[in-house]
């Protein structure tokens, strides 16, 4: 069985801006269009309204901003598995990060950048560099300004109906990032806080369905983050509990340098196309100038 957690604990790890994360397309430094906000149903506010009450609730632009480094520490757990494991996440600027995962009778599995190249060392697959839209959803999610810039990853919101979760009603706001790909996100009508969310996912394993149950929000630097998140993805529960958050922390530029396997990687030539193959009962055509 191929064990791939990264999809929901970068998620859980950076536990910023919960409310906004999953698009698939890292923000240009400058949003070339405004996004497309959707007019509002009778009696319900605008997509915008909801999310900019997100960020203000959990902490404000200002607090949201002051936010540059992180260290997470925490457990993931598969209780129909009985399997429990922890991870750390680093995160520095300039798209930086690294996580490790260590699941007893798995292994270590690491995802890291270096700011330019994503990659993946898994104990069962080997070390691999992680591209194409899986790669632009680790870059994402390594933004620590993500909730800030939400603007700035889709090209249209717009808040559908309100939907009860566990009992209390909540808005329920849908996102399009630039490949299509639709979020959709459920905040407390009262609250103003992210409870749900669910979304597809690129992954090595192809496209994932991944729905989230966040929740357990506690201050850290001056913002709320959530502290628990229960993800069902593939038909398996994993739970995520957050032990600690450091904000700000002073983390070596070493923490993020590639690991040699990831480094011979980057040295080899790349596979040259494979040619198509011959149809049956027709040869190759014979070069000008050869019999």
């Amino acid at each position: 069985m191929k064990l791939d957690f990264r999809a929901g604990l970068v998620s859980f790890a950076l536990a910023a801006g919960v409310g906004q994360t999953w698009a698939q397309t890292p923000a240009p430094a400058k949003p070339e269009a405004q996004p497309a906000v959707a007019p509002p149903a009778a009696d319900l506010p605008s997509a915008e309204k909801v999310m900019e009450r997100f960020i203000e609730v959990t902490g404000g632009r200002e607090n949201y901003a002051k936010l540059k480094t992180r260290i997470v520490k925490g457990t993931f757990e598969m209780p129909a598995m009985n399997m429990k494991g922890q991870t750390t996440m680093t995160v520095g600027d300039g798209g930086r990060m690294l996580m490790v995962m260590d699941l007893p009778g798995f292994g270590v599995q690491k995802t890291g950048s270096d700011g330019t190249t994503v990659w993946d060392m898994n104990p069962m697959m080997g070390p691999r560099i992680i591209t194409g839209p899986e790669r632009d959803m680790m870059v994402r999610s390594s933004t620590l300004s993500e909730a800030l810039d939400w603007k700035a990853f889709y090209t249209k919101v717009e808040c559908v109906t309100v939907q009860d979760v566990n009992g209390k009603p909540c808005y329920e706001v849908h996102a399009t990032d630039k490949e299509g790909r639709v979020t959709k996100t459920f905040y407390g009508k009262e609250s103003g806080l992210a409870v749900k969310a669910s979304a597809t996912m690129p992954s090595q394993m192809g496209e994932m369905q991944v729905d989230m149950s966040i929740e357990d929000y506690k201050d850290v630097g001056g913002v709320l983050l959530p502290h628990k998140i229960t993800q069902t993805m593939m038909g398996q529960q994993i739970v995520m509990a957050t032990e600690k958050i450091e904000a700000n922390p002073t983390i070596p530029d070493e923490t993020f340098a590639l690991p040699p396997e990831i480094k011979k990687l980057l040295e080899q030539p790349s596979t040259p196309p494979t040619p198509a193959p011959t149809a049956p009962g027709k040869t190759d055509p014979v070069p000008p100038g050869k019999k």
